[in-house]
């Protein structure tokens, strides 16, 4: 939105709403409002958890309090971060990728456009000083 506000132009209905909750197709004017879930009233709920995890867990404020991130106005929005690290191998009996492939086979036969799908599998690296800060977390406090 942020980018389509600098080029001056206009986001699909549905993207966002005013200050007073009215639909708009301006991206300054969503950006001072709010944006929209995608995807409906499952997109709503996956955005209810998103909230708790990010924002009532971690004792942030709720976006329906934060500042706005269109401007400078009322100092920092003050949101929070919720990050959980999962070892798929763990629970998935080594099977994950293979899911994941066949996953992404069904939705690609289907015609649904993936986020960020090219086709190429990137691995992700992650620093070995980082990795081992992690690992200590996962450890049960009497073994640390």
């Amino acid at each position: 939105m942020i980018l389509r506000r600098d080029r001056g132009e206009a986001i699909p209905a549905g993207w966002a709403q005013d200050r007073n909750g009215q639909p708009t197709t301006d991206a300054a004017i969503g950006l001072e409002g709010s944006l929209l879930p995608a995807g409906g009233r499952k997109g709503a709920n996956v955005a209810l958890l998103v909230e708790v995890l990010a924002a009532a867990l971690t004792g942030s404020v709720l976006s329906t309090e934060a500042s706005a991130f269109g401007n400078d106005e009322g100092g920092r929005p003050h949101v929070g971060q919720f990050l959980i690290a999962i070892d798929p191998g763990h629970f998935s009996a080594g099977r994950f990728s293979e899911a994941i492939d066949n996953l992404v086979a069904s939705h690609e036969a289907a015609g649904v456009r993936l986020p960020g799908h090219s086709g190429r599998k990137q691995a992700v690296f992650v620093d070995a000083d980082l990795w081992k800060k992690v690992r200590l977390l996962s450890e049960p406090e009497d073994t640390r």
